[in-house]
């Protein structure tokens, strides 16, 4: 049966480690010293010996402990993986994995303000409530941003950071996936992003892209007069996608223009949550397949937007356009 969990907040100076039952119930808390030489080769070893340690002499066993549970400063994949650490000097370092090694127990960990916000949640001073802001003061300053018991990561809280440089992003909370109404809607794949490589660098932009919001009983002028200034078109529709009218009503003849004169056409959704999906209804099909539109699917107006801008700076034959709007950039579309 399992009774015990351990806890292990990785600092800069000192690594904390507790001992619980798995109701939450602090049993023990003690330090360890952070050695950091040589890229802190030595952090993981010496969090597995002090687990190990506690755990002989408490005499406990390794089937009654759940797991380890650590939070470590910088961005952390689900799967356990540190992608740069620079107090550490870790960069792509598999904590979960090594430490699984070493202590031959299960470990889970994240981000330390994330981590540490979720416990204030389970067990705190937040404790009872489903929304919280989680804020710490320490060598810097950050916060957790949890929303209905879920910690926001930074794809949705859009004012996490003060000044955000990232315009590639994804409109959903990165989450492996979800099943909703019988689909299996996946989120964020975990991963590592590989720094040190050569970055690439583009100097050309197609500023001429135009975004029109649909309505309900909205005429197809507005197209049709902007058609000869614009290389580009995102139509943010209603719902889950599509065109008021269908695929025949005087929209759909309206966007056949545009696409006979070599033009773009990108849908996607007004709603801010899980994006388009035009095969989703009947109507949104229907004009998906006659005219092959692409979409924006759980992209922001702010990535679709920007990354058109620079796909059409590159290139101007269509199949080649779609080939880089789906094109992932820093997890900003998921299909």
């Amino acid at each position: 049966m399992k009774k015990y969990c351990f806890g292990v907040d990785v600092g800069g100076t000192t690594i904390k480690l507790g001992l619980f039952t798995v109701e939450g119930e602090l049993l023990e808390k003690w330090e360890i010293p952070t050695r950091t030489e040589n890229h802190s080769e030595a952090v993981l070893p010496d969090v597995a010996e002090a687990v190990l340690g506690k755990m002989k002499e408490k005499g406990i066993e390794k089937e009654e402990v759940t797991g380890v549970g650590f939070g470590v400063p910088g961005p952390v994949t689900a799967e356990g993986v540190i992608a740069m650490n620079a107090n550490l000097g870790w960069r792509n370092k598999h904590v979960a994995k090594e430490l699984e090694e070493l202590t031959g127990l299960p470990c889970k960990g994240g981000n330390d303000v994330k981590t540490a916000g979720l416990g204030e949640l389970w067990k705190g001073g937040a404790g009872g409530y489903k929304d919280a802001v989680f804020i710490t003061l320490g060598t810097g300053v950050a916060a957790a941003i949890i929303v209905d018991g879920k910690v926001i990561l930074g794809t949705r809280a859009r004012k996490e950071r003060s000044k955000s440089f990232n315009a590639f992003s994804c409109v959903d909370y990165p989450e492996r996936a979800v099943i909703r109404d019988g689909r299996l809607i996946r989120y964020l794949a975990p991963r590592a992003y590989a720094y040190g490589a050569e970055p690439t660098f583009y100097d050309r932009l197609e500023d001429r892209v135009l975004l029109l919001t649909l309505i309900p009983g909205m005429g197809a002028d507005a197209l049709g007069l902007l058609k000869d200034s614009y290389q580009a078109v995102i139509l943010q529709s209603f719902g889950v996608g599509g065109l008021p009218g269908g695929g025949s009503g005087p929209l759909a003849q309206a966007v056949e223009e545009w696409l006979s004169a070599g033009k773009t056409i990108v849908v996607m959704t007004q709603v801010p949550y899980e994006g388009s999906d035009m095969s989703v209804y009947q109507v949104g099909q229907q004009v998906k397949e006659r005219f092959q539109l692409m979409e924006a699917y759980n992209m922001t107006l702010e990535a679709a937007a920007t990354k058109l801008m620079w796909v059409l700076g590159q290139t101007s034959d269509p199949a080649r356009i779609r080939e880089l709007f789906y094109r992932p950039v820093q997890s900003d579309v998921i299909r």
